[in-house]
């Protein structure tokens, strides 16, 4: 189910700025690079640093996103992230990436910001 406003094309603009903005070469078809993550849900916070990893190639997995730490179990929080589900911003004056989401799992609405 869509639950955000974004287009596919905007979550993937949010993406581009991003990567352009933090100096992280585009490598098809994964991008990968460490960042610090913060998780937000029913008003707990997770933070940690993780490897990100970020889908870009003609497909269906373009714009996925991916997160792999040991602060971000995939049984307790969402660790993937697809533009045709969630809703990604992109903060120029922080350079954050932001994923906005709401899930059953989550109980909820959630937030996930990456910072390089």
């Amino acid at each position: 189910m869509k639950l955000h406003n974004n287009s596919e094309l905007e979550n993937i603009l949010a993406i581009e700025n991003f990567l352009k903005d933090n100096g992280i070469k585009r490598m098809d078809p994964v991008t990968q690079f460490s960042a610090e993550v913060e998780y937000q849900y029913q008003g707990r916070t997770v933070q940690g640093y993780a490897e990100i990893r970020i889908h870009r190639s003609a497909g269906m997995r373009d714009g996925n996103i991916e997160i792999m730490g040991p602060d971000f179990e995939p049984f307790d929080v969402h660790t993937e992230f697809s533009p045709r589900f969630q809703s990604y911003t992109y903060d120029k004056k922080k350079k954050r990436l932001r994923i906005r989401g709401n899930s059953e799992k989550m109980q909820g609405e959630y937030f996930v910001s990456i910072d390089c």
